[in-house]
């Protein structure tokens, strides 16, 4: 919260953040107007970088710049421990005869005694060969000790290799990505010879 001690349109701004870690302003828009004795609650979004560890701590700083002069409130933020995994990390169907269809399933599972794990939408480029055919994922809360599911399908149309990438986002406790390749190769039929029947 800001409190102005007159009428004033303040400039917002955030400090600058190490490389993976972003922050922006969600509301107001600035310049924001404030009057007397008013009080501006400021709205802030904050990513953590992938590569941070339990307990990282950053210091983010917004500051209001009115007639030359500039107030700053600071914000610590440390970083949760998300004991959550993964499985597989990475997906690979082998080998697959064009136009058959295989299936696997990617799980995500909260950890004993972790925070709630919330999973927006799951984003993914997928491609003509993969498809998502079941999601428990999305848009959900994984408690602890909870888990979720995601179900490919890949189904070849022609020969090659094939890659695509499947992300799950996290909301909270922070907000986060992981990411999962998913990879396989169409490969065609095995030729079949005929035998000679043995007199």
């Amino acid at each position: 919260n800001f409190n102005a001690g007159s009428d004033v349109n303040a400039e917002l701004a955030l400090n600058s953040l190490p490389a993976g870690w972003s922050a922006s302003i969600v509301s107001p828009a600035s310049p924001v107007a404030l009057s007397p004795l008013a009080s501006q609650t400021v709205v802030v979004n904050i990513t953590v970088a992938q590569d941070a560890s339990p307990g990282d701590v950053q210091d983010i700083v917004l500051s209001a710049t009115a007639g030359g002069v500039t107030n700053q409130a600071s914000l610590r933020l440390e970083v949760a421990a998300m004991d959550f995994a993964i499985s597989p990390t990475a997906l690979d169907f082998g080998n697959v005869t064009v136009g058959n269809t295989v299936q696997q399933t990617i799980s995500l599972r909260n950890g004993v005694g972790s925070l709630p794990l919330d999973v927006a939408s799951l984003i993914h480029s997928l491609g003509a060969a993969f498809s998502l055919t079941a999601d428990t994922c999305s848009n959900t809360t994984v408690p602890a000790a909870g888990a979720c599911t995601v179900t490919l399908q890949y189904a070849p149309t022609q020969v090659g290799a094939a890659n695509a990438t499947l992300t799950f986002p996290f909301t909270a406790p922070v907000t986060t990505t992981r990411s999962v390749t998913v990879t396989g190769a169409g490969v065609t039929a095995p030729a079949v010879i005929p035998t000679a029947a043995v007199p």
